[in-house]
């Protein structure tokens, strides 16, 4: 699978250009307000570019809703409170996988809580693990794991299970854990770079 982008997009003072293909499980780092949630969003469907196109595998997505996309965008708030961590899981249960109990052991995080009962970083696992269970041919990660204790823990088994089944991986954060990606891009101002892993 690839993710490729053409897009531009302006807010204000703020401009977007972006240009790249993202193959694989890929970082895309950058400060705060530099561009990685609007990237991330118009790559999921949840805003719209000012001109340009957006590519998954080869198909123009672009004026696709994001329900058509099959791109998982997750940040901290993705999450559904009232229901139960058991339910959660199993809202998209196309893919198996054989460490979710594991890390809900190693979280603490009991199966009949409500997700919004539990603390930020919990919450975060959930829903990383329910985006990724659903199979999408993109799983955008934006910010996502930063109030989980130990997040290699977490993006660790989920990198790789992506690279086992093909599913492009798009991290977005300030920094830190360049080794789990494939290649690493910086956006600084609304202007996108690619660097060497």
């Amino acid at each position: 699978m690839v993710v490729t982008v053409n897009v531009k997009k302006a807010y204000g003072d703020f401009k977007l250009s972006a240009s790249a293909s993202m193959k694989g499980v890929v970082a895309l780092l950058g400060r705060n307000g530099s561009g990685k949630t609007t990237l991330l969003r118009i790559i999921a469907g949840l805003e719209k570019p000012d001109s340009g196109h957006v590519l998954i595998n080869g198909v123009d997505v672009t004026r696709l809703p994001p329900w058509a996309r099959r791109a998982a965008y997750v940040s901290p708030t993705t999450y559904i409170p009232h229901l139960r961590v058991e339910k959660h899981l199993g809202i998209a249960s196309g893919l198996e996988l054989d460490y979710v109990e594991d890390l809900l052991r190693e979280y603490s995080i009991p199966m009949q809580e409500k997700v919004g009962r539990l603390s930020m970083g919990q919450r975060e696992v959930i829903a990383i693990l329910t985006a990724l269970s659903s199979r999408p041919k993109a799983l955008l990660l934006d910010e996502a794991a930063a109030n989980i204790s130990s997040p290699l823990n977490v993006l660790g088994p989920v990198a790789a299970t992506c690279r086992e089944v093909g599913i492009d991986v798009i991290y977005a954060a300030q920094g830190g854990y360049e080794e789990l990606f494939d290649a690493v891009f910086h956006i600084d101002a609304g202007k996108l770079s690619y660097s060497a892993p």
